[in-house]
Protein backbone atom coordinates (compact mmCIF):
# COMPACT_ATOMS: atom_id res chain seq x y z
CA UNK A 1 0.00 0.00 0.00
CA UNK A 2 2.95 2.24 0.97
CA UNK A 3 4.59 1.56 -2.28
CA UNK A 4 1.53 2.58 -4.23
CA UNK A 5 1.18 5.52 -2.27
CA UNK A 6 4.72 6.64 -3.33
CA UNK A 7 4.56 5.88 -7.40
CA UNK A 8 1.25 7.78 -7.52
CA UNK A 9 3.37 10.75 -5.69
CA UNK A 10 6.18 10.67 -7.64
CA UNK A 11 3.80 10.59 -10.91
CA UNK A 12 2.37 13.71 -9.46
CA UNK A 13 5.15 15.45 -8.96
CA UNK A 14 6.64 14.85 -12.28
CA UNK A 15 3.51 15.88 -13.92
CA UNK A 16 3.67 19.15 -12.06
CA UNK A 17 7.38 19.61 -13.04
CA UNK A 18 6.26 18.67 -16.57
CA UNK A 19 3.31 21.55 -16.08
CA UNK A 20 5.93 24.46 -14.51
CA UNK A 21 8.16 23.68 -17.26
CA UNK A 22 5.70 24.05 -19.97
CA UNK A 23 4.41 27.02 -18.29
CA UNK A 24 7.68 28.63 -18.53
CA UNK A 25 8.11 27.94 -21.95
CA UNK A 26 5.34 29.20 -23.53
CA UNK A 27 5.85 32.26 -21.15
CA UNK A 28 9.29 32.91 -22.67
CA UNK A 29 8.08 31.85 -26.15
CA UNK A 30 5.02 34.57 -26.06
CA UNK A 31 7.14 37.20 -24.44
CA UNK A 32 10.07 36.79 -26.71
CA UNK A 33 7.26 36.98 -29.89
CA UNK A 34 6.23 40.56 -28.39
CA UNK A 35 10.05 41.92 -27.70
CA UNK A 36 10.11 40.84 -31.44
CA UNK A 37 7.34 42.49 -33.06
CA UNK A 38 5.77 45.32 -30.50
CA UNK A 39 2.40 45.68 -31.19
CA UNK A 40 1.68 49.36 -30.07
CA UNK A 41 2.72 52.05 -32.01
CA UNK A 42 3.88 54.92 -29.07
CA UNK A 43 3.79 58.51 -28.35
CA UNK A 44 6.51 60.19 -30.47
CA UNK A 45 7.27 57.11 -32.58
CA UNK A 46 8.39 58.07 -36.30
CA UNK A 47 7.07 55.73 -38.74
CA UNK A 48 9.39 55.10 -41.75
CA UNK A 49 7.34 53.70 -45.10
CA UNK A 50 9.90 53.09 -48.23
CA UNK A 51 8.63 53.95 -51.92
CA UNK A 52 10.92 52.06 -54.05
CA UNK A 53 11.24 54.10 -57.44
CA UNK A 54 11.61 51.76 -60.15
CA UNK A 55 11.11 53.14 -63.61
CA UNK A 56 9.75 56.63 -62.75
CA UNK A 57 11.41 60.17 -62.60
CA UNK A 58 13.54 59.39 -59.00
CA UNK A 59 13.75 63.10 -58.99
CA UNK A 60 10.07 64.09 -59.53
CA UNK A 61 9.03 61.18 -57.23
CA UNK A 62 11.17 62.78 -53.99
CA UNK A 63 10.01 65.74 -55.09
CA UNK A 64 5.90 64.74 -54.53
CA UNK A 65 7.10 62.77 -50.86
CA UNK A 66 9.37 65.39 -49.76
CA UNK A 67 6.89 68.41 -50.68
CA UNK A 68 3.80 66.91 -50.48
CA UNK A 69 2.72 64.11 -48.98
CA UNK A 70 4.89 63.88 -46.16
CA UNK A 71 3.90 67.05 -44.88
CA UNK A 72 0.43 66.44 -45.22
CA UNK A 73 0.27 63.00 -43.66
CA UNK A 74 2.15 64.81 -40.99
CA UNK A 75 -0.16 67.85 -40.41
CA UNK A 76 -3.09 65.49 -40.44
CA UNK A 77 -1.14 63.86 -37.47
CA UNK A 78 -0.84 66.19 -35.40
CA UNK A 79 -3.78 67.94 -36.00
CA UNK A 80 -5.75 64.98 -34.99
CA UNK A 81 -3.34 64.27 -32.05
CA UNK A 82 -2.04 60.71 -32.49
CA UNK A 83 1.35 61.34 -31.65
CA UNK A 84 3.53 60.01 -34.23
CA UNK A 85 5.15 60.79 -37.03
CA UNK A 86 5.47 59.35 -40.89
CA UNK A 87 9.17 59.70 -42.97
CA UNK A 88 8.62 58.13 -46.18
CA UNK A 89 11.76 57.32 -47.90
CA UNK A 90 12.30 57.24 -51.78
CA UNK A 91 14.75 54.96 -53.01
CA UNK A 92 15.58 54.35 -56.24
CA UNK A 93 16.11 50.46 -57.42
CA UNK A 94 18.40 50.15 -60.46
CA UNK A 95 16.36 47.66 -62.33
CA UNK A 96 13.09 45.74 -61.40
CA UNK A 97 14.98 42.05 -61.13
CA UNK A 98 17.86 41.22 -58.57
CA UNK A 99 18.34 44.78 -57.58
CA UNK A 100 14.37 45.17 -56.05
CA UNK A 101 14.96 42.38 -54.06
CA UNK A 102 18.05 43.53 -52.64
CA UNK A 103 16.50 46.52 -52.18
CA UNK A 104 13.62 44.88 -50.03
CA UNK A 105 16.50 42.54 -48.06
CA UNK A 106 18.16 46.06 -47.00
CA UNK A 107 14.86 47.63 -45.99
CA UNK A 108 13.83 44.39 -43.85
CA UNK A 109 17.51 44.25 -42.56
CA UNK A 110 17.24 47.93 -40.93
CA UNK A 111 13.48 46.95 -39.47
CA UNK A 112 11.36 48.77 -42.44
CA UNK A 113 8.51 46.58 -43.10
CA UNK A 114 6.31 49.10 -44.67
CA UNK A 115 6.56 49.34 -48.77
CA UNK A 116 4.81 51.15 -51.32
CA UNK A 117 5.96 49.50 -54.91
CA UNK A 118 4.71 48.68 -58.21
CA UNK A 119 4.30 44.83 -59.76
CA UNK A 120 7.75 44.52 -60.00
CA UNK A 121 8.12 44.73 -56.47
CA UNK A 122 5.62 42.12 -55.66
CA UNK A 123 7.10 39.76 -58.14
CA UNK A 124 10.53 39.37 -57.13
CA UNK A 125 10.20 40.23 -53.80
CA UNK A 126 6.90 38.75 -52.29
CA UNK A 127 8.08 35.47 -50.79
CA UNK A 128 10.59 37.78 -48.88
CA UNK A 129 7.77 39.74 -47.74
CA UNK A 130 5.40 37.39 -46.79
CA UNK A 131 8.16 35.19 -44.88
CA UNK A 132 9.44 38.24 -42.83
CA UNK A 133 5.99 39.70 -42.41
CA UNK A 134 6.25 42.78 -44.45
CA UNK A 135 3.51 44.71 -45.98
CA UNK A 136 3.28 46.50 -49.12
CA UNK A 137 1.18 48.58 -50.65
CA UNK A 138 0.95 49.09 -54.26
CA UNK A 139 0.11 51.79 -56.73
CA UNK A 140 0.64 49.91 -60.04
CA UNK A 141 0.76 46.08 -59.70
CA UNK A 142 -2.35 45.08 -61.49
CA UNK A 143 -1.57 41.22 -62.48
CA UNK A 144 -4.04 38.72 -61.14
CA UNK A 145 -1.24 36.51 -60.40
CA UNK A 146 -1.15 38.60 -56.78
CA UNK A 147 -5.30 38.41 -56.92
CA UNK A 148 -5.27 36.16 -53.28
CA UNK A 149 -7.06 36.65 -50.29
CA UNK A 150 -3.69 37.81 -48.03
CA UNK A 151 -2.13 40.02 -45.53
CA UNK A 152 0.66 41.25 -47.25
CA UNK A 153 0.06 43.00 -50.05
CA UNK A 154 -3.13 46.08 -51.00
CA UNK A 155 -3.35 47.45 -53.63
CA UNK A 156 -5.35 50.84 -54.59
CA UNK A 157 -4.65 50.90 -58.22
CA UNK A 158 -7.35 48.81 -60.90
CA UNK A 159 -6.17 45.30 -61.23
CA UNK A 160 -6.91 43.61 -64.46
CA UNK A 161 -9.55 41.18 -62.97
CA UNK A 162 -11.73 44.33 -62.92
CA UNK A 163 -11.05 46.07 -66.06
CA UNK A 164 -13.85 44.28 -67.02
CA UNK A 165 -16.83 46.30 -65.57
CA UNK A 166 -16.04 48.94 -68.05
CA UNK A 167 -16.01 47.17 -70.99
CA UNK A 168 -19.20 45.15 -69.70
CA UNK A 169 -20.48 48.50 -69.68
CA UNK A 170 -19.04 49.73 -72.84
CA UNK A 171 -20.79 46.77 -74.43
CA UNK A 172 -24.59 47.71 -73.07
CA UNK A 173 -23.92 50.82 -74.12
CA UNK A 174 -23.07 50.31 -77.61
CA UNK A 175 -25.76 47.97 -77.99
CA UNK A 176 -24.14 44.55 -78.11
CA UNK A 177 -26.68 42.63 -76.39
CA UNK A 178 -26.41 38.67 -76.23
CA UNK A 179 -23.43 37.83 -79.24
CA UNK A 180 -20.07 39.15 -78.28
CA UNK A 181 -16.45 37.77 -79.84
CA UNK A 182 -13.45 37.58 -77.96
CA UNK A 183 -10.22 37.76 -79.65
CA UNK A 184 -7.80 38.00 -76.95
CA UNK A 185 -3.85 37.95 -76.63
CA UNK A 186 -2.28 35.14 -74.77
CA UNK A 187 0.24 36.91 -72.41
CA UNK A 188 -2.10 39.44 -71.22
CA UNK A 189 -5.96 38.60 -72.41
CA UNK A 190 -5.19 35.83 -69.72
CA UNK A 191 -6.10 38.26 -67.00
CA UNK A 192 -8.90 40.74 -68.57
CA UNK A 193 -10.44 37.51 -69.55
CA UNK A 194 -10.64 35.99 -66.60
CA UNK A 195 -12.34 39.19 -64.85
CA UNK A 196 -14.32 39.31 -67.69
CA UNK A 197 -15.57 36.16 -68.08
CA UNK A 198 -16.64 35.68 -64.14
CA UNK A 199 -18.77 38.78 -64.14
CA UNK A 200 -20.05 38.73 -67.70
CA UNK A 201 -23.74 38.83 -66.97
CA UNK A 202 -26.59 38.11 -69.64
CA UNK A 203 -24.00 37.70 -72.37
CA UNK A 204 -23.49 34.33 -74.67
CA UNK A 205 -19.62 34.58 -75.90
CA UNK A 206 -20.27 32.80 -79.29
CA UNK A 207 -16.23 32.45 -79.87
CA UNK A 208 -13.30 32.71 -77.81
CA UNK A 209 -10.07 33.37 -80.44
CA UNK A 210 -6.65 32.90 -78.99
CA UNK A 211 -2.94 34.20 -80.06
CA UNK A 212 0.25 34.28 -78.70
CA UNK A 213 2.44 37.32 -78.63
CA UNK A 214 4.40 38.10 -81.70
CA UNK A 215 1.49 36.91 -84.01
CA UNK A 216 1.96 38.93 -87.34
CA UNK A 217 -0.26 37.01 -89.48
CA UNK A 218 -4.18 36.89 -88.36
CA UNK A 219 -6.06 35.71 -91.67
CA UNK A 220 -6.75 32.10 -89.47
CA UNK A 221 -8.30 33.75 -86.42
CA UNK A 222 -9.80 36.36 -88.69
CA UNK A 223 -11.39 33.67 -90.94
CA UNK A 224 -13.04 31.71 -87.60
CA UNK A 225 -14.20 35.40 -86.66
CA UNK A 226 -16.31 36.19 -89.97
CA UNK A 227 -17.47 32.60 -90.12
CA UNK A 228 -19.04 32.98 -86.56
CA UNK A 229 -20.30 36.51 -87.26
CA UNK A 230 -22.13 34.89 -90.48
CA UNK A 231 -23.62 31.66 -89.04
CA UNK A 232 -24.83 34.04 -85.94
CA UNK A 233 -26.64 36.64 -88.70
CA UNK A 234 -27.93 33.46 -90.40
CA UNK A 235 -29.73 31.82 -86.98
CA UNK A 236 -31.38 35.11 -86.42
CA UNK A 237 -29.22 37.77 -84.23
CA UNK A 238 -29.20 41.69 -85.85
CA UNK A 239 -25.93 42.50 -86.98
CA UNK A 240 -25.81 45.87 -84.43
CA UNK A 241 -26.14 43.67 -81.85
CA UNK A 242 -22.83 41.36 -82.69
CA UNK A 243 -19.68 42.85 -81.25
CA UNK A 244 -15.32 42.15 -81.27
CA UNK A 245 -13.47 42.76 -78.17
CA UNK A 246 -10.30 43.13 -78.81
CA UNK A 247 -7.88 42.42 -75.82
CA UNK A 248 -4.82 42.90 -77.70
CA UNK A 249 -1.85 45.61 -78.17
CA UNK A 250 -0.55 47.67 -81.12
CA UNK A 251 -0.90 44.46 -83.04
CA UNK A 252 -4.38 45.59 -83.27
CA UNK A 253 -3.66 47.99 -86.27
CA UNK A 254 -2.31 44.77 -88.33
CA UNK A 255 -4.98 43.20 -87.39
CA UNK A 256 -7.25 45.88 -88.81
CA UNK A 257 -5.50 46.07 -91.81
CA UNK A 258 -6.11 42.25 -92.58
CA UNK A 259 -9.77 42.96 -92.16
CA UNK A 260 -9.66 44.07 -95.88
CA UNK A 261 -11.38 41.10 -97.33
CA UNK A 262 -14.05 40.38 -94.53
CA UNK A 263 -16.34 43.77 -94.50
CA UNK A 264 -18.54 42.74 -91.96
CA UNK A 265 -16.25 42.60 -89.49
CA UNK A 266 -15.37 46.32 -90.45
CA UNK A 267 -18.84 47.30 -89.50
CA UNK A 268 -19.39 45.50 -85.71
CA UNK A 269 -18.68 47.63 -83.19
CA UNK A 270 -15.23 46.89 -81.40
CA UNK A 271 -14.32 47.45 -77.95
CA UNK A 272 -10.46 46.92 -76.86
CA UNK A 273 -8.78 48.58 -73.46
CA UNK A 274 -6.25 50.04 -72.25
CA UNK A 275 -3.51 48.26 -74.88
CA UNK A 276 -5.24 49.50 -77.85
CA UNK A 277 -5.74 53.05 -76.75
CA UNK A 278 -3.72 56.25 -77.66
CA UNK A 279 -1.43 54.36 -80.29
CA UNK A 280 -1.05 57.33 -82.61
CA UNK A 281 0.98 58.98 -79.88
CA UNK A 282 2.68 55.51 -79.78
CA UNK A 283 6.72 55.72 -80.96
CA UNK A 284 6.27 51.98 -81.78
CA UNK A 285 3.28 52.42 -84.50
CA UNK A 286 3.89 53.79 -87.94
CA UNK A 287 0.28 55.04 -88.93
CA UNK A 288 -3.27 53.89 -87.27
CA UNK A 289 -4.93 54.78 -90.49
CA UNK A 290 -8.35 52.98 -90.56
CA UNK A 291 -8.84 52.50 -87.44
CA UNK A 292 -11.53 55.08 -87.32
CA UNK A 293 -14.03 52.66 -88.82
CA UNK A 294 -13.94 50.64 -85.88
CA UNK A 295 -13.80 53.24 -83.05
CA UNK A 296 -12.53 50.25 -81.18
CA UNK A 297 -13.78 52.16 -77.79
CA UNK A 298 -11.22 51.53 -75.14
CA UNK A 299 -11.05 52.14 -71.08
CA UNK A 300 -8.15 53.73 -69.72
CA UNK A 301 -7.63 54.41 -66.04
CA UNK A 302 -8.10 57.76 -64.98
CA UNK A 303 -9.38 60.11 -62.07
CA UNK A 304 -12.71 61.16 -61.27
CA UNK A 305 -12.70 64.96 -61.04
CA UNK A 306 -12.42 65.97 -57.24
CA UNK A 307 -11.14 68.44 -54.72
CA UNK A 308 -8.56 66.46 -53.58
CA UNK A 309 -7.22 65.38 -56.99
CA UNK A 310 -7.41 69.39 -58.74
CA UNK A 311 -5.74 70.36 -55.51
CA UNK A 312 -2.84 67.98 -56.22
CA UNK A 313 -2.74 69.02 -59.68
CA UNK A 314 -2.01 72.85 -58.66
CA UNK A 315 0.27 71.62 -56.00
CA UNK A 316 2.61 68.83 -58.38
CA UNK A 317 2.48 71.30 -61.32
CA UNK A 318 4.04 74.02 -58.94
CA UNK A 319 6.55 71.75 -57.80
CA UNK A 320 7.63 69.76 -60.91
CA UNK A 321 6.37 71.81 -63.47
CA UNK A 322 4.37 69.06 -65.62
CA UNK A 323 0.59 67.92 -64.99
CA UNK A 324 0.37 64.93 -62.66
CA UNK A 325 -0.65 61.58 -64.08
CA UNK A 326 -3.20 59.45 -63.18
CA UNK A 327 -0.24 57.17 -61.87
CA UNK A 328 0.57 59.71 -59.62
CA UNK A 329 -2.67 60.03 -58.06
CA UNK A 330 -2.52 56.58 -57.05
CA UNK A 331 1.38 57.14 -55.17
CA UNK A 332 -0.61 59.69 -53.60
CA UNK A 333 -3.14 57.61 -52.02
CA UNK A 334 -0.85 54.44 -51.50
CA UNK A 335 0.37 56.61 -49.40
CA UNK A 336 -2.02 57.94 -47.50
CA UNK A 337 -3.98 55.20 -46.98
CA UNK A 338 -1.08 53.31 -45.48
CA UNK A 339 -0.61 56.14 -43.05
CA UNK A 340 -4.11 56.25 -42.40
CA UNK A 341 -4.52 52.70 -41.42
CA UNK A 342 -1.43 52.55 -39.14
CA UNK A 343 -3.09 55.65 -37.43
CA UNK A 344 -6.37 53.72 -36.94
CA UNK A 345 -5.16 50.37 -35.99
CA UNK A 346 -2.57 51.86 -33.66
CA UNK A 347 -0.43 49.39 -34.10
CA UNK A 348 2.64 47.74 -35.78
CA UNK A 349 0.86 44.20 -35.78
CA UNK A 350 0.10 42.94 -39.55
CA UNK A 351 -3.15 41.56 -38.94
CA UNK A 352 -4.75 44.27 -37.54
CA UNK A 353 -3.47 46.45 -40.54
CA UNK A 354 -5.28 43.86 -42.63
CA UNK A 355 -8.22 44.37 -40.15
CA UNK A 356 -8.19 48.11 -40.67
CA UNK A 357 -7.40 49.09 -43.97
CA UNK A 358 -10.60 48.49 -45.65
CA UNK A 359 -13.07 50.39 -43.44
CA UNK A 360 -10.07 53.27 -43.82
CA UNK A 361 -9.65 53.11 -47.01
CA UNK A 362 -13.45 53.24 -47.81
CA UNK A 363 -13.43 56.22 -45.99
CA UNK A 364 -10.66 57.76 -47.72
CA UNK A 365 -11.68 60.13 -50.88
CA UNK A 366 -8.13 60.60 -52.22
CA UNK A 367 -6.71 61.59 -55.48
CA UNK A 368 -8.16 58.80 -57.31
CA UNK A 369 -11.58 59.04 -55.35
CA UNK A 370 -13.04 56.63 -52.71
CA UNK A 371 -11.03 53.54 -52.59
CA UNK A 372 -13.00 50.04 -52.61
CA UNK A 373 -11.20 47.11 -51.89
CA UNK A 374 -12.48 43.63 -52.09
CA UNK A 375 -11.97 40.55 -50.47
CA UNK A 376 -8.67 40.24 -52.03
CA UNK A 377 -7.12 43.35 -50.90
CA UNK A 378 -7.35 44.68 -54.34
CA UNK A 379 -9.09 48.38 -55.83
CA UNK A 380 -12.56 47.47 -57.62
CA UNK A 381 -13.87 50.74 -58.11
CA UNK A 382 -11.28 52.38 -60.82
CA UNK A 383 -12.68 54.72 -63.18
CA UNK A 384 -11.72 55.21 -66.61
CA UNK A 385 -11.86 57.34 -69.86
CA UNK A 386 -13.11 55.97 -72.77
CA UNK A 387 -10.75 56.42 -75.67
CA UNK A 388 -11.61 56.00 -79.42
CA UNK A 389 -10.20 56.86 -82.49
CA UNK A 390 -12.19 59.27 -85.27
CA UNK A 391 -11.15 60.69 -88.61
CA UNK A 392 -10.39 64.32 -87.88
CA UNK A 393 -9.97 66.47 -91.63
CA UNK A 394 -8.66 63.13 -93.17
CA UNK A 395 -6.40 62.03 -90.02
CA UNK A 396 -7.22 59.23 -88.26
CA UNK A 397 -6.70 60.07 -84.11
CA UNK A 398 -7.59 59.00 -80.77
CA UNK A 399 -9.83 61.14 -79.11
CA UNK A 400 -11.53 61.35 -75.39
CA UNK A 401 -15.45 60.39 -76.03
CA UNK A 402 -16.59 59.33 -72.29
CA UNK A 403 -15.89 58.83 -68.86
CA UNK A 404 -16.28 55.43 -67.16
CA UNK A 405 -17.62 56.03 -62.99
CA UNK A 406 -16.06 53.29 -60.98
CA UNK A 407 -18.34 54.16 -58.17
CA UNK A 408 -21.78 54.19 -59.94
CA UNK A 409 -20.73 51.74 -62.29
CA UNK A 410 -22.01 54.30 -65.34
CA UNK A 411 -20.58 56.12 -68.53
CA UNK A 412 -21.00 59.33 -69.15
CA UNK A 413 -20.82 59.78 -72.80
CA UNK A 414 -19.05 63.67 -74.01
CA UNK A 415 -18.90 62.97 -77.51
CA UNK A 416 -19.32 60.09 -80.05
CA UNK A 417 -17.66 60.11 -83.60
Amino acid sequence: MKKSNTVKANKKTLLLIIIAVLTIFISIKFNSKEDLEPTTIEDNSSIKIAYIEIWGNYSNTNKLFEEIIEPEVNQYAEENNYNITFDFIVIKAENSGGATHETIVELESVGIKYVIGSNCVACVAYSFIEEHDMILVSPFSQQNLFHIADEHMFRVCPVDIHNARPIQKLTESLGIKKAVLLLWEGNIGDDLYEGFNTTWINKTILQEIRYDGGTTDFKFQLGILNETVHNAIENGTPQEELGIIALSLGEIVRIFNQTEDYTTLRELSWIGYEGTTMLDKSKWIDSVEGLDQLGLYSPVHSVQDNEKWRNLQDRYVELIGDEPTTDIGYVYDAAWVFALTLMEAGTTDREMFALNIHKVASGFNGATGIVLLDEYGDRKNASYDIWCYIDKDGETISNRVGFYNGETNEIIWTARS
